[in-house]
């Protein structure tokens, strides 16, 4: 049975229950939300009241309108309260006067602290602890010595920190001197100040200016104040202009002493030397200043100008004076600008300046003449872009070897021609930068030429300038050395045609009028007559066969002298005797004969036309390449043989005319002694003339006998008559007995050779 319960745990029992029930039996009315403010729940002691709560909503909704005004109005308050602090800060700003600068040079050191950080700082202060901005921006100049890693001194710069001194420099110097550019906002400058020196006498003739203008604004203002009718100006503004200008002209005077001072045993020398025409090579630098036109001697005493662009002391094995030039060169296409160095060797105390491998055009005693000279050569260096057929007679300069560049004695006919050059010699090239007019360019300045690839024509011409530094040089090919050399525009010199070169040529008059309307055809192309393939087939290709002496050479000589176009004459041995070198060799001289529209002249061709075989195959790959060539040349080619009847039928066709060439006859030969002699003037001519037109001689001996009789002549100080002709003539029979001697006796041995199987 359970325990009885006790009277006090009863009573706590009903107690619980009573109020159970109580809680169980009242029910809470929902609480009303504000409907101006969302989420406020009214008390149910307000709710208790009757009409209690229209009021509280009304007094509710006030209530939240008059807050928001107040929040706007404290607003409003506030930024009037910060507009009007920030006026007032921006008024104490500007009523606060900026520190001027100082007028003086600030000495400081930049080195290297311990974790390898540079810093910059006074000398003899310790590094700072942290980077700041510039300490010393209030000074006009900052002079700084750099030390290296071994805290010793390894260079000094000069930081132009003055606002009126950068605007002097920048204009005064801008970007006339290379590699420093006084247009950048921090100007920092390398000791030697060398381009502040160049230019100190400009300076000085700015701060001159700057004084007068400053005198003449003063003048100019009293006499304004003085009139009745001006309008007066801001006074503030005045102010701050007349400082400004005061404070420009204080920080220039300073810089010029300055550079005076720092200067000064340079400026001594100068004074001492210059006056006198000489120079020491300490202080070489000081008459080269970037811009000027420099009068320098080329190999061979040739006269140049160039531009200076800059000039460095150079040491070691071969210590010199190195200048930096520019000149106008053409590569081929465009004039431009082009790059080399000039240098001046080492001398002891003093020098004239006109003895100097290079020297300022301005201490030319004969400035005006050479300039006009050179301007001059500049004119027929700019005359001769593109291709020209021309005499030349001097020293032509070839590859480049050890000791400079190849020499060869040059005298004839050449063809000038940078482009081809440049082609056929691409190791040779020049890098130029166009001449502005030259190349096609954009609004921005950018080549268009170098961008896109094309090619525009130009016509702007050369000024006086740019034909002052020409290039004294021109590239080609001199015709009878077969060299690609540089010739000297001073020893070039238009061709004297010869216009009886036709006329003369010893030929059946059917043979010459032949040719002479072949050729004629061919330059004119009248009939425009073609292939059924585009371009093949459209060459004059011509075969000239018969005994040596008799005119095939001459006959292309003569044509090329009809049609005044160059003559390449090209011998087997330089097309080569291998299938490659035949078809790189003969593909280039086509090539370049087309260019040209030349003449082309294959003497002694027989290796290449002669028939082909079953054996031999590198025969019938020359003869196989050959012809192909041939096909598609376009120019005018004669081919010269001894031996006609070897040549291969596929030639046959290709070739359009054959001139057969024989032995000349008596009337022949009076005709080849008489263009080379004028038996006229000669004393008893006509019974010399007599005298030798029987000997048997081809037209090359007769050459040759005519030449060796005028030297043996000019030797004794006589006009040349029949004692000197027969000597040669004696001469020459006697070679040609020993020589058919030696050839009767090589065919007896060969024969008795072959009989004994030995052959």
């Amino acid at each position: 049975m359970p325990a009885p319960m006790s009277e006090e745990e009863r009573q706590r029992i009903s107690g619980n229950s009573a109020l159970k029930r109580a809680e169980s039996g009242f029910r809470r009315a929902p609480l009303p939300r504000s409907s101006t403010t969302p989420g406020a729940i009214v008390s149910a002691m307000e709710i208790t009241q009757p009409g209690s709560s229209a009021k509280l909503l009304a007094a509710k909704d006030g209530d939240t309108k008059k807050s928001k005004r107040s929040k706007k109005k404290a607003k409003k308050d506030k930024k009037k309260e910060g507009e009007a602090e920030e006026q007032k800060d921006g008024e104490t700003e500007t009523e606060q006067p900026k520190p001027k600068m100082e007028v003086t040079v600030k000495h400081l050191e930049k080195r290297f602290d311990d974790q390898g950080h540079r810093y910059l700082t006074e000398p003899g202060s310790e590094p700072p602890k942290k980077a700041t901005e510039d300490k010393w921006a209030n000074y006009i100049l900052c002079e700084i010595t750099h030390f290296n890693w071994e805290q010793k001194v390894c260079q000094r710069s000069l930081q132009v920190k003055s606002k009126h001194l950068k605007a002097v420099l920048r204009k005064v110097i801008g970007d006339q001197y290379p590699g420093v550019s006084f247009r950048t906002v921090a100007i920092k400058l390398s000791f030697p100040l060398n381009s502040l020196y160049h230019y100190l006498e400009e300076l000085k003739a700015e701060l001159e200016v700057m004084k007068k203008a400053s005198a003449a604004d003063t003048e100019k203002k009293e006499e304004t104040n003085g009139g009745a009718n001006e309008k007066p100006k801001n006074p503030e503004e005045e102010k701050l202009s007349k400082e400004d200008a005061e404070e420009a002209i204080a920080h220039l005077e300073y810089l010029v002493n300055y550079l005076e001072i720092e200067f000064d045993e340079v400026i001594k020398d100068v004074a001492n030397l210059l006056p006198q025409g000489l120079i020491s090579y300490e202080i070489l630098w000081t008459i080269f200043k970037p811009g000027r036109a420099i009068y320098a001697r080329s190999h061979h005493d040739q006269q140049r100008c160039l531009q200076f662009e800059r000039g460095d002391y150079i040491n070691g094995n071969e210590p010199h004076y190195s200048l930096d030039v520019k000149y106008v060169d053409y590569d081929g296409k465009y004039f431009g600008m082009t790059q080399t160095t000039v240098p001046i060797l080492p001398f002891e105390g003093t020098m004239k300046i006109t003895s100097l491998a290079a020297f300022p055009l301005e201490y030319h005693p004969k400035k005006d003449a050479v300039s006009k000279f050179l301007i001059e050569r500049g004119r027929r260096f700019e005359g001769l872009k593109g291709y020209h057929y021309m005499e030349y007679t001097g020293v032509g300069l070839g590859e480049t070897i050890r000791c400079g560049r190849a020499q060869y004695s040059i005298k004839g006919r050449v063809m000038c021609d940078k482009a081809t050059y440049n082609r056929i010699n691409p190791d040779r090239g020049i890098m130029i930068v166009p001449l502005p007019g030259q190349a096609p360019q954009s609004e921005d300045g950018e080549n268009l030429f170098m961008k896109n690839n094309c090619e525009l024509p130009t016509t702007k011409p050369l000024t006086d300038e740019q034909c002052l530094l020409a290039s004294f040089l021109i590239s080609g090919f001199a015709l009878s050395e077969k060299k690609w050399v540089d010739f000297y525009i001073d020893n070039l010199s238009p061709i004297q045609w010869n216009e009886n070169a036709f006329d003369q040529l010893v030929l059946p008059p059917s043979q010459k009028s032949l040719v002479r309307a072949l050729v004629e055809s061919h330059v004119r192309d009248l009939d425009g007559f073609d292939d059924i393939i585009k371009g093949k087939g459209k060459g004059f290709i011509s075969i000239l066969h018969g005994p040596p002496g008799v005119g095939k050479t001459l006959t292309a000589e003569s044509v090329a002298e009809h049609t005044r176009r160059p003559l390449y004459a090209v011998s087997s041995g330089e097309l080569g005797v291998n299938p490659k070198d035949l078809e790189d060799n003969l593909s280039r001289i086509l090539d370049v004969a087309t260019q040209w529209k030349a003449v082309l002249l294959l003497d002694e061709a027989d290796v290449f036309l002669e028939t082909r075989s079953l054996h031999d195959l590198t025969r019938n790959s020359l003869v196989s390449i050959f012809l192909r060539l041939l096909e598609y040349y376009q120019g005018i080619l004669f081919l010269t043989s001894n031996r006609v009847t070897t040549f291969d039928e596929a030639f046959q066709s290709r070739i359009h005319v054959a001139l057969k060439y024989n032995k000349l006859d008596r009337d022949a030969r009076m005709q080849v002694w008489k263009n080379f002699m004028n038996f006229d003037d000669l004393k008893g001519g006509k019974e010399l003339l007599e005298s030798v037109i029987d000997r048997e001689l081809n037209g090359r001996q007769i050459k040759n006998c005519v030449r060796t009789a005028r030297s043996l002549a000019e030797s004794e100080g006589k006009k040349v008559d029949l004692s000197h002709l027969m000597v040669v003539l004696d001469i020459q029979q006697r070679f040609e007995n020993d020589f058919g001697g030696l050839i009767t006796g090589a065919v007896t041995n060969g024969i008795s050779d072959t009989s004994n199987g030995k052959m």
